[in-house]
């Protein structure tokens, strides 16, 4: 074979004359797996196993919507390491491999001569796929034939078979596209299986031989530093035999060494250094032979337009107005909360009171309680079965008696009922978990401290404490289970308010987030259903803007710890209080979040909704919607107050700078900004 058949340009040619590789891993890498789909596609591109075949497995990678390199890493009859491969086709749900194929003869090393390396038919295979995450792969080799069941074990960085969002905690690095199959032209026979895994980390196996022409596999997990990918420790396999008699208990790990590879998109350099003096140390120059469908290299961030179709549906406050007069009366509005199916709740804001509102979004018609003085603070659950607010109730025994008591609403109708089962004294709800089933909030104490309490109908309420030395703290999400919430800490003693992010767990201990460097985290308003991804911005406590991260928007997760994203959002002014960037919601996965920032206009701080996804990064929607049918620029403020759990349905809120209509005082406006999933997004 010659050397043109590794030319990454020939994909089609290596059908007829498959050369080179194969993968092994000999531990399960764990990762999320996620969305399911009915035919192969470039999220197919993998590690593949069975666990009671551990230390064998497979290496896909799909290389266009007609063609896919597959590696059997596996070992032969005596337990000695055995890898094939072959190029297939892929049909619908599977992918036919007909001629897999052995290669023998090549030496390791300086003296490798690809003349010297044979490739041998030994038979066929079809690997087939029930979902995203399970397999069969039905063989014929060797004079066995059989088929096993396979799992994945491995997730390929922005490959696909993912939620359309990304995974939160899971960035997608320019060097994604570097996954793919890499060799050096003057060892043609040889070569490397590279995979960018979803948690950063990398896989590699390196298909080879030993002094005698025997084939070998040498397998490693690494990372990146600097511009060098770094196995620090590789490993090679033997002990199991080929077949159904396979047994993962004879398998024996031997450490080989160690190994570097330093590339780029199409070219680079392997450097290893073994253990085993056969092998020695050496240098290899590598081309790149294939490259996955999916990612491109460099990888791009996608668009959300590329992502999602917009939709925007205006709420037309003008039926609540008081048009009696010559101008309209009553137009100040704060739409607060979104449903999954668009249901919108919020208050109106009146001479001395604050009335209740729910918008209907099938009929767009509203349900109003008036009169009802309440906090602005109005929720609703993900299934728009329970809406929850707080009034401010004045006792009709003794009128300087006031206290808030939480009320909520369990229909589409007017009726807002006091929440029963609560013994503390004047509680202010200020969120509700997605599922309906508990409340967050806070009371003042008998010494003027403002505590946390949770609520839920089975258990009632519980109050929590502070960390020692501070007196207030605000909860603003809680897990469905509501085991976790979250809120922050202010801290006054040094003169002025110091937000400090905080989580509460069930047993009653506030626990500061904090990024790897120790630093507090700042404001945290929002946090997926378990509140394990919580979102935010600044630093917490005295903000050291010498520090490049202190105003920026992060990301917490429990797996993966805190990541902060670069914005380029146009204008954003700093300031620290009222902080330039905010959170206020986040979808029930926590892979989109929604809030705003501050920028200038005419002269004025006006307020500007932001959207994030993992995927795409921090975007302004105000420039993002731009000539969106029903979307226009006549806001003066405009925040992204919510987001349904789904992350479909996005609720701005703010008012017009200039009124369609004479109007005394402000005129209000929401829009609710519906993402439609486009096709072809994995």
């Amino acid at each position: 074979m010659t050397a043109w058949f590794c030319s990454p340009s020939r994909a089609k040619r290596i059908k007829s004359a498959v050369f080179c590789l194969g993968l092994l891993t000999v531990a399960a890498f764990p990762g999320a797996l996620f969305a399911d789909t009915p035919t192969v596609s470039s999220g197919h591109s993998a590690q593949w196993y069975n666990r009671e075949r551990s230390g064998e497995g497979l290496v896909l990678e799909v290389l266009s919507d007609e063609l896919a390199l597959v590696y059997w890493f596996t070992y032969d009859e005596s337990g000695n390491q055995r890898w094939l491969q072959d190029v297939g086709n892929i049909d619908g749900d599977r992918i036919v491999f007909p001629e897999l194929k052995v290669t023998a003869g090549g030496r390791f090393g300086p003296g490798f001569d690809p003349e010297q390396v044979e490739r041998i038919v030994v038979g066929e295979a079809v690997l087939s796929f029930s979902d995203c995450n399970t397999a069969e792969w039905s063989y014929s080799a060797f004079g066995e034939a059989e088929t096993i069941p396979m799992t994945r074990l491995t997730k390929t960085m922005a490959a696909g078979c993912q939620p359309i969002n990304g995974v939160p905690g899971q960035p997608v690095m320019e060097y994604a596209g570097q996954s793919g199959s890499w060799y050096d032209p003057t060892h043609s026979g040889e070569g490397y299986t590279l995979q960018w895994m979803s948690r950063n980390e990398a896989a590699v196996i390196w298909f080879t031989y030993d002094g005698e022409g025997n084939q070998y596999w040498i397998t490693g997990v690494g990372s990146r530093v600097g511009d060098e990918i770094v196995f620090p420790v590789t490993h090679s396999a033997s002990g199991p035999s080929f077949g159904p008699g396979y047994d993962k208990e004879k398998l024996q790990l031997s450490e080989w060494g160690s190994l570097t590879l330093e590339i780029n998109c199409n070219i680079g350099v392997a450097r290893y250094e073994s253990h085993h003096p056969d092998f020695g140390s050496g240098t290899l120059n590598l081309s790149r032979l294939t490259r996955l469908s999916k990612p491109g290299c460099p990888y791009q961030k996608p668009k959300l337009s590329d992502l999602y179709e917009f939709r925007v549906t205006e709420i037309d406050y003008r039926p609540l107005a008081d048009d009696s007069g010559n101008v309209l009366r009553d137009m100040s509005f704060d739409a607060s909360d979104i449903a999954s199916d668009g249901t919108v709740v919020g208050t109106r804001i009146r001479l001395l009171t604050r009335d209740l509102f729910r918008w209907l979004p099938d009929s767009e018609q509203f349900s109003v309680v008036e009169s009802q003085f309440v906090t602005r603070d109005v929720v609703i659950s993900e299934d728009a079965k329970r809406a929850v607010a707080t009034r401010l109730v004045t006792n009709p025994e003794d009128e300087s008696d006031r206290y808030w008591e939480p009320i909520w609403n369990t229909s589409a109708t007017d009726s807002w009922e006091s929440i029963p089962n609560f013994q503390l004294e004047s509680p202010v709800v200020r969120a509700i978990s997605r599922n309906g089933g508990y409340l967050v909030g806070v009371i003042e104490s008998d010494d003027e401290m403002k505590l946390p309490w949770t609520w839920s109908v089975e258990s009632g309420q519980k109050t929590f404490g502070l960390s020692p030395g501070l007196r207030v703290g605000i909860p603003w999400a809680v897990s469905n289970d509501g085991s976790v919430f979250i809120g922050n800490q202010a801290d006054f003693r040094k003169g002025f308010r110091e937000e400090l992010a905080t989580l509460w767990t069930s047993d009653g201990k506030p626990e500061f987030l904090r990024d790897e460097s120790g630093q507090i985290l700042g404001f945290s308003q929002a946090c997926n259903d378990t509140c394990d991804v919580i979102p935010g911005s600044y630093h917490g406590g005295e903000l050291d803007l010498e520090d490049p991260n202190s105003q920026k928007f992060w990301l917490w997760t429990r797996r993966f710890g805190v990541q902060y994203f670069e914005d380029d959002l146009p204008g954003v002014i700093d300031s620290f209080y009222p902080p330039s960037r905010l959170v206020f919601d986040t979808s029930d996965d926590g892979s989109l979040f929604v809030g705003r920032y501050l920028t200038i206009f005419n002269g004025e701080r006006v307020q500007r909704p932001v959207i994030w996804t993992q995927r795409t990064g921090v975007l302004s929607l105000f420039e993002l919607l731009e000539g969106i049918e029903g979307w226009d620029t006549n806001w003066k403020d405009v925040q992204a107050v919510a987001v349904s759990s789904d992350g479909t349905k996005v609720l701005l809120n703010g008012s017009f700078q200039v009124p369609p209509e004479r109007v005394s005082g402000q005129y209000s406006r929401a829009m609710i900004l519906e993402l439609v999933p486009k096709s072809n997004t994995d």
